[in-house]
């Protein structure tokens, strides 16, 4: 993808890699799709090194749904609920069993 075509949140992502020379999460942003659906995403910016010098970037952006998805195994998917929620306690994402089947809430920020 062209540099032009990345958000704010891409670039900023890719300006504390160039920084710290780490890779750097992008905060999460909504990618609408059809019928009205979308689907939350992440990018991670990854800092590409040529002579000791940060010579550019590989941008890979991951689907919050299907990282839980994948997390889940298919036992665990009849039983259990994962869920990402913001700062704020909005869902961005789910996967599993429909909820109301008992709570346990663990809270864990990505920096």
């Amino acid at each position: 993808m062209p540099h032009a075509e990345f958000g704010v949140e891409t670039e900023l992502a890719c300006a504390a890699a160039r920084r710290t020379e780490a890779p750097s999460l992008c905060a999460s942003y909504f990618v609408p799709m059809d019928a009205g659906l979308g689907t939350e995403v992440m990018d991670l910016c990854l800092p590409m090194h040529s002579a000791g010098k940060v010579v550019g970037f590989v941008v890979a952006t991951f689907s919050l749904s299907q990282m839980l998805d994948a997390t889940l195994g298919a036992v665990q998917a009849r039983r259990h609920e994962l869920s990402f929620v913001d700062s704020d306690r909005a869902r961005l994402a789910r996967a599993g069993a429909l909820r109301g089947a008992g709570v346990c809430v663990v809270e864990r920020a990505l920096a």
